[in-house]
């Protein structure tokens, strides 16, 4: 809390209370090797989805993540020409508990132009990307967050596609699973690289 800007502290002088010291005492034997620093923000991970022209698809997308205090979700409506952000503020409005927010942008920039802006704007520790027409198993996302330490730079998923394709984490496989989809990556490791604007694919 002392790192709270304009924190009011009062001081008492008198000595109103006694701390009994025991070599054994659970305040005593912490592992300071293990104490980690703690998240001032209150955001593990910034997840974002990029969404054009998904009015349907981008709610199921919504439904599969966990709510939770510690997550940042952030969707960034590029310019859709259907119901997209109509339903997307619809959606806000009836999910008050889900930390949502929309930025809605009425020309379309590109994904390249959409994944600099929130690099920039992300106040997680860590990056997720959930693309508008996929979605995620809720149970087994929240065990990937579990994971999100501080220590590791990127936490990869494996994904499954439509076609029940299996995609795993390999050496053969790596270059592909590269993608943005299917990983966490640490925000502090992107730090001030962006994406080129004009590349349409692997933009990342």
């Amino acid at each position: 809390m002392f790192y709270i800007k304009d924190l009011k502290i009062n001081y008492s002088t008198n000595i109103i209370y006694f701390y009994n010291l025991r070599n054994n005492s659970l305040t005593r034997e912490y592992d300071k090797g293990n104490v980690k620093k703690e998240r001032l923000d209150g955001y593990l991970a910034t997840i974002f989805i990029p969404v054009y022209n998904q009015e349907k698809l981008v709610i199921r997308a919504l439904d599969s993540l966990p709510t939770r205090d510690d997550l940042e979700i952030v969707i960034l409506n590029d310019g859709s020409t259907d119901n997209t952000y109509k339903n997307l503020i619809k959606y806000k409005s009836e999910h008050p508990e889900l930390k949502c927010k929309i930025l809605s942008y009425k020309d379309n920039k590109g994904l390249g132009a959409i994944k600099n802006i929130i690099y920039t704007k992300a106040k997680g520790q860590y990056i997720g990307e959930l693309d508008s027409d996929d979605y995620v198993y809720t149970d087994e996302y929240n065990k990937v967050l579990a994971q999100l330490d501080g220590d590791a730079d990127i936490i990869y998923m494996n994904l499954i596609d439509n076609n029940n394709n299996l995609f795993k984490l390999t050496n053969e496989s790596k270059i592909m699973l590269c993608s943005g989809i299917c990983k966490f990556i640490k925000k502090d490791l992107i730090g001030d690289t962006r994406c080129p604007e004009t590349k349409k694919p692997g933009e990342d």
